[in-house]
């Protein structure tokens, strides 16, 4: 009897210890992801509020409005792409594309995209929400580039302003989920001891 009440307790403390870790690592993972997101969330709305952007994006719309199949043309284009092209070859960013009230890419980081519905329109919460002056990161969606691949990204977008105020159009980024999913990911994850291992390497980036 003495064996298997030792065993009893043995078994308890150890689920009980379990319990605990892995508490403490989805705590940590979420923790990881909540900063995550407002780190992205930060980022996309200081790029949308960009002189440049804001500027070029109403060149854009006025162009739109008369002759659509001009967007990839304009000046204005090469303006915005100097200007988020930098931002958008961070490791986990895969692209960007800004889109018109009416669902209209005006201006891309792949210039076949100009000119067409983007994909919020199979989102129609994202595409209130940044419309409404909230912005959103996304969950992980399926995504068909131009050329045809399929691969998974997130989508984290932000109101462009026009200089008196209104919501003129919406910035959006295409994230790499596997780059900072990992690093998330890597923030919750276990020592052979069974500690957890938050500290490893500074993240969201910069802070």
């Amino acid at each position: 009897m003495t064996y298997f009440a030792a065993m009893e307790a043995l078994t308890r403390v150890t689920e009980e210890r379990v319990d605990g870790v892995l508490t403490t690592v989805r705590d940590t993972t979420h923790e990881g992801l909540v900063a995550w997101m407002d780190d992205i969330r930060r980022q996309v709305t200081g790029w949308a509020a960009l002189l440049n952007i804001t500027t070029h994006t109403q060149q854009l719309l006025d162009a739109a409005a008369s002759d659509p199949s001009q967007l990839a043309a304009l000046p204005a284009q090469r303006a915005v792409r100097q200007t988020l092209s930098p931002v958008s070859i961070e490791d986990h960013l895969k692209g960007y594309f800004i889109v018109s009230p009416d669902n209209l890419i005006l201006a891309a980081s792949d210039p076949q995209e100009i000119g067409h519905p983007s994909l919020l329109a199979q989102y129609p919460q994202y595409y209130e929400d940044l419309f409404s002056a909230k912005g959103f990161v996304s969950i992980p969606l399926e995504y068909t580039n131009s050329g045809g691949q399929t691969e998974a990204v997130i989508l984290a977008g932000a109101p462009i302003r026009a200089t008196y105020g209104p919501i003129q159009a919406g910035l959006v980024f295409y994230v790499d989920p596997v780059v900072d999913f990992s690093r998330i990911l890597q923030s919750g994850r276990l020592l052979n001891s069974g500690e957890n291992l938050c500290c490893e390497r500074e993240w969201p980036p910069g802070e």
